[in-house]
């Protein structure tokens, strides 16, 4: 038995291994649809409330036509 063995240097102990993480599959990118603009609302016409009223009452239009 020639030479002295060196001590044994206690090894660190080794993290335990962490199982790896499946990759999960990129989900591709859904492609912004683009925003549709919206079509602008039109302006209220105050004629229909008239046109209205003149339906409730198509007797009287008649009676006088």
């Amino acid at each position: 038995m020639g030479r002295e063995k060196a001590p044994k240097v206690p090894k660190a102990p080794k993290a335990p291994k962490v199982p790896e993480v499946p990759k999960v599959p990129k989900v591709p990118k859904v492609p912004k649809v683009p925003k549709v603009p919206k079509a602008p609302k039109a302006p209220k016409v105050p004629e229909v409330r008239k046109v209205r009223k003149v339906c409730k009452v198509p007797k009287v239009l008649k009676t006088v036509a």
